[in-house]
């Protein structure tokens, strides 16, 4: 089974410390650690708390070894050498979502491997693990280890099993969103048929299995009804659609969700906001990059008008003394210009004179 790299072992213990906002975990349990690590994705969530699910109960309990995600959707979670020789869930509650801004109120689970660091958790992670789980119960036939289930669900999306363990958003920045829009298309089916419980949608798929040869959009008209036509508006959004989103993420979402409307009115309406969603990770947080241009031209703009204002101030300055020196200036001209005439009239006095004395 392959793996995509989130972090080298010998870096592990240092993002403890080093990530912004992974706060430490609580529990006696993680005594001697080894860190898990990687990203809570629906996209990115932040504030959300990772766990080990050491009871098998999909939630986090106040025993269990936990972190919480940074801005960027990293976790560090540390646990016990006992925990990481043996087989468990990884769980990720609560949060926001940092494109949307929303709350996160459901869950993702991925299997945390034997010995393995590096553990992203995502809406595609959430449906290998929910089948392991399935097939882990004894009364089940189902006996697929991790590495099947991987490669089984992989070929049922028809994705990769690098796909299905990478990061969704960065794949999506490069062009690949299949893998992004099917995450998005499970996730809000199994939100779409429980509201409050988006998990359990994940458990009646896992029972169904990922059959070789079935369609999986197909499958879901029949297990999940009311996602149907979610599902398909989600899926037929335009590529093109995306790609144009890097000049107007906003107006893609539009768009998206005008030609999704065709699957369904209500179907149309969700699929508006999802790809408006999908528009915003694809091309980096649209919104995100658009604050820091504004702060930077903000910035820019206040030294601007410093620089300016002083100018101004020396110009004021200048021009006083200039025009001190011009007054200066035509004053002594001035005071010539009459002294000059005092003489002229004395001079024609003088002529004058000098006229009438011949006569």
């Amino acid at each position: 089974m392959k793996r995509i790299t989130i972090i080298s072992s010998s870096l592990a213990l240092g993002l403890v410390l080093a990530l912004s906002g992974c706060g430490g975990g609580g529990s006696a349990d993680t005594k001697k650690g080894i860190t898990i690590s990687g990203k809570a994705i629906d996209p990115y969530l932040k504030g959300s708390k990772v766990c080990l699910d050491l009871n098998k109960n999909r939630k986090c309990d106040v025993h269990e070894p936990y972190t919480t995600t940074n801005d960027h959707g990293d976790y560090a979670l540390e646990i016990a050498q006992e925990h990481h020789d043996a087989v468990h869930a990884l769980c990720v509650t609560g949060g926001t979502d940092i494109g949307t801004g929303k709350p996160f109120t459901g869950t993702l689970t991925a299997v945390k491997e034997v010995h393995q660091t590096a553990h992203n958790i995502t809406p595609l992670t959430t449906a290998v693990e929910a089948r392991h789980n399935h097939c882990q119960t004894p009364h089940n036939q189902c006996h697929e280890t991790v590495a099947e289930i991987e490669a089984n669900l992989a070929a049922y999306l028809e994705l990769t099993e690098e796909e299905i363990n990478a990061d969704i958003i960065a794949l999506s920045k490069k062009g690949n969103h299949k893998p992004l829009k099917t995450a998005l298309a499970l996730y809000n089916a199994a939100v779409k048929h429980n509201p409050n419980n988006p998990y359990a949608a994940y458990q009646i798929a896992a029972k169904h299995g990922y059959p070789a040869g079935s369609n999986w959009q197909e499958d879901l008209r029949t297990l999940m009804p009311k996602s149907a036509k979610l599902v398909s508006a989600i899926m037929g959004i335009d590529e093109g659609v995306l790609e144009n989103a890097a000049a107007e993420a906003a107006n893609a979402g539009v768009q998206a969700g005008t030609t999704a409307a065709n699957a369904g009115v209500e179907a149309g309406v969700e699929a508006h906001s999802i790809a408006h969603q999908i528009a915003q990770y694809v091309y980096g947080l649209v919104h995100q990059a658009t604050v820091t241009a504004v702060n930077a031209g903000v910035q820019a703009g206040e030294a601007a008008v410093n620089v300016g204002v002083q100018a101004g101030t020396n110009a004021v300055h200048a021009g006083v003394q200039t025009g001190e020196d011009a007054v200066n200036t035509g004053v002594q001209a001035g005071n010539n210009a009459v002294h000059a005439g005092e003489i002229a009239i004395n001079s024609h006095d003088t002529a004058h004179e000098v006229v009438r004395g011949r006569i």
